[in-house]
């Protein structure tokens, strides 16, 4: 809509054509050669489309200055002074009702009202481009995978969660202080990650049944005391992180999730393992540090794909014999536990790198141990050891032996080979 001419300092007028909105800090440019196009200064009295007028609020359009000859003036003051004397000549013309009155309107020669032509048609094509509907006024949904709410305060899951259950497939609320999970929390069945550590849960409601396609849960440092049974449904999952709970026991459903390659059961209240245990072929990585374990299950031989297993700190006199069968073994960790005496069987743990048996009551070392062929650290610090035996000369490929803290007074002469 054409606002009144104004005067410029220059001597020529001045005619306000909408255009299309400039970002904020931009530039409009107009596209004719003929007229230089620069952004006017704010109106203090903008004028209102009919629609605008109703809703009550100001539109959001920016102006551009389009300057035009005093030619045009001088066309336009000729044309009226025409009309208005052919108007007084002809006595047969029927009276007209008077107009509300109105800014007179600057007339303008054909290139200047062909170019601003041009400008409107531009202008109606690039509002109209930019009204098309966005996503949400065609039913799609914005697409969120990822949401992270770790180390925000808060008490409880926040309710825009739930506005993405169907494309949320990682959550992160670590260290905050929620003490339960929502029910609605589980009608995000795209979740693949859920990590909640380090609140204040006290239980893992049933419903986690529902996240069937879930392959990571980290629910460590809360107050959890059990797994639910139908915890069984979530097949997919691969990593568990419940270390820091007061787990006491395993439901047998949890020995059915098939998938799972790696589990973290750290300083928790574990007396025993579930005795199919060993239907978890694909574990990888088993951690059960700082429990109360004194023995392992036999079906534990069928985990012939576990190369890390950390039993430190654990209530065990003796090493388990289901260990020598686990051929696969490359890391164990058996320290702070009760051992006197570490068996030849270890010597059958072809594949072991690294064994950790310090802080026991270690008094002997069986020969057998040079069958650990690919052993490079060897850790025997904290027992009761007063010899070591040669054959401990034989692994050669050991880098790391600690024997600090224990009773000895002379090392085999096969080590001082080694060095």
């Amino acid at each position: 809509m054409l606002r009144p001419p104004r005067r410029g300092g220059d001597g020529r007028h001045r005619l306000r054509t909408p255009l299309r909105t400039a970002p904020r800090g931009g530039r409009v440019r107009g596209t004719s050669p003929h007229h230089h196009l620069r952004p006017a200064p704010p109106s203090p009295t903008p004028l209102r489309s009919a629609a605008r007028a109703r809703s009550g609020t100001r539109p959001a359009a920016t102006t551009a200055t389009a300057v035009i000859p005093d030619t045009a003036r001088a066309e336009a003051g000729l044309a009226r002074r025409g009309r208005a004397a052919a108007g007084a000549g002809s006595p047969s013309a029927p009276p007209q009702a008077p107009r509300p009155r109105t800014a007179a309107r600057p007339r303008m020669d054909a290139r200047s009202r062909l170019h601003l032509c041009c400008l409107e048609m531009s202008t109606k094509r690039k509002i109209i481009g930019r009204l098309v509907p966005c996503r949400c006024f065609r039913g799609e949904e914005e697409i969120v995978s990822v949401l992270d709410y770790s180390h925000c305060g808060l008490q409880q899951v926040p309710k825009e969660v739930f506005n993405f259950e169907r494309t949320l497939e990682e959550l992160y609320l670590d260290a905050n202080q929620i003490e339960e999970l929502p029910k609605q929390l589980f009608n995000c069945q795209a979740l693949r990650k859920l990590s909640i550590p380090d609140n204040d849960l006290s239980s893992l409601p049933t419903t986690i049944a529902s996240l069937v396609n879930l392959r990571e849960l980290d629910i460590s440092k809360n107050g959890i005391q059990d797994f639910p049974e139908n915890i069984k449904c979530c097949k997919c999952l691969t990593i568990i992180e419940a270390s820091v709970n007061p787990v006491s026991k395993l439901p047998d459903g949890f020995t059915q999730l098939l998938n799972l390659t790696q589990l973290y059961l750290n300083d928790a209240f574990l007396e025993f393992l579930p005795a199919n245990f060993g239907r978890l072929v694909k574990l990888r990585i088993l951690e059960l540090r700082e429990n109360h374990l004194k023995t392992l299950p036999k079906s534990m031989h069928k985990l012939t794909q576990l190369e890390r297993l950390d039993l430190g700190n654990n209530e065990f006199s003796e090493l388990p014999e289901v260990l020598e069968q686990i051929q696969n073994l490359k890391e164990l960790w058996m320290d702070n536990n009760s051992l006197q005496v570490l068996p030849g069987s270890i010597g059958k743990l072809k594949q072991l790198v690294y064994l950790d048996v310090s802080k026991n009551r270690i008094e002997t070392v069986d020969l057998d141990i040079s069958g650990c062929e690919g052993l490079e650290d060897l850790l025997l610090s904290s027992n009761m050891l007063q010899q070591l035996p040669d054959s401990i000369g034989l692994l050669k490929r050991l880098t790391t032996l600690k024997v600090d803290d224990n009773q000895l007074t002379i090392l085999p002469n096969a080590i001082g080979k080694r060095i």
